[in-house]
């Protein structure tokens, strides 16, 4: 049973429970999607990744963290310019996990080091 199964089921024991003053309203909504993706495999998630429905999701946590971090707003802007970027060029997310790849974020590293990227 994976993570995702498991949340269902807790959200299905709460319910047996009936404890009144838990408000159940939307949990047979979370309990339909945690079992969805509790049935997806690795490949499923980066597909539906794929699909751009947590691009704007992926963006605010990127830009909440950062502002978090302190990071200054300049550096924000083009960090999020890049992630876009990311976005509109990788055709399949799972590309950003292999060896090539990394090797190519390590020349990035050194041209936003350099001031060459942005």
């Amino acid at each position: 049973m994976n993570g995702y199964k498991i949340m269902a089921e807790s959200y299905r024991k709460l319910i047996e429970r009936q404890d009144p003053t838990v408000d159940y309203s939307g949990f047979d909504r979370k309990i339909k999607i945690l079992d969805f993706l509790g049935d997806c495999v690795e490949d499923d998630i980066y597909e539906l990744y794929n699909s751009s429905a947590f691009n704007e999701i992926t963006m605010r946590v990127c830009k909440c963290a950062m502002r978090n971090a302190g990071i200054d707003e300049d550096t924000i802007s083009n960090a999020m310019r890049e992630v876009n970027r990311i976005h509109d060029t990788t055709a399949d997310i799972k590309e950003l996990f292999d060896d090539k790849n990394r090797d190519n974020e390590a020349e990035m590293q050194g041209r936003r080091r350099t001031g060459r990227l942005l």
